[in-house]
């Protein structure tokens, strides 16, 4: 955990500007995880490749036209090999390669492995926090704008809680030193 941290300090170094300092860095939760919309992804994606099986056996029971027919539906079984398991590795691919920081000014978010990025969003621009509890005190954080336009979301962070008192507490002195 503790050369996770500094990994993730290194990251975000030079991207902070004067006396600038980073408070917290972290990186999502590893490995294939359930989410909320599971519980209605993992059905739908059940009844698309039933469906796309059904099809395929019926097809290919029409004789020589049904083989030719069949061909037709290989890209949907393929999109519902993905639903039903490929978005689970494509997802804990993408945790693998995000970082988070928390800085004295903004919240860092870098992203991808090849082309990766690194996304600021200053402290000044978030208005409102939500938490989604999760299993073991992790969680996602939602940060807004003034409206109800969510600009971040930090996934599957652990100690989610405490991560949310912090911008809380950095977005006050920030504010403080704004006025």
């Amino acid at each position: 955990m503790f050369s996770e941290l500094q990994e993730a300090k290194q990251l975000f170094t030079d991207q902070l500007s004067g006396k600038e300092q980073i408070l917290w860095a972290s990186r999502p939760i590893q490995g294939l995880r359930l989410r909320n919309s599971d519980k209605y992804m993992i059905p739908f994606s059940l009844l698309w490749c039933a469906t796309v099986v059904i099809w395929e056996w019926f097809t290919l029971s029409m004789g020589e036209l049904g083989k030719t027919m069949a061909w037709f539906g290989v890209p949907f079984m393929l999109i519902g090999l993905y639903l039903l398991i490929g978005r689970f590795f494509m997802d804990a691919f993408i945790r693998r390669n995000t970082f988070y920081a928390l800085s004295s000014k903004k919240i860092l978010v870098k992203t991808g492995r090849w082309n990766s990025s690194i996304d600021q969003f200053p402290l000044k621009s978030i208005k409102r926090i939500t938490v989604e509890q999760g299993k073991g005190g992790s969680g996602t954080l939602r940060c807004y704008d003034g409206g109800n336009t969510s600009i971040l979301q930090l996934e599957m962070i652990p100690e989610m809680l405490r991560v949310a008192d912090m911008i809380e507490e950095a977005r006050t002195k920030t504010d403080r030193s704004s006025a």
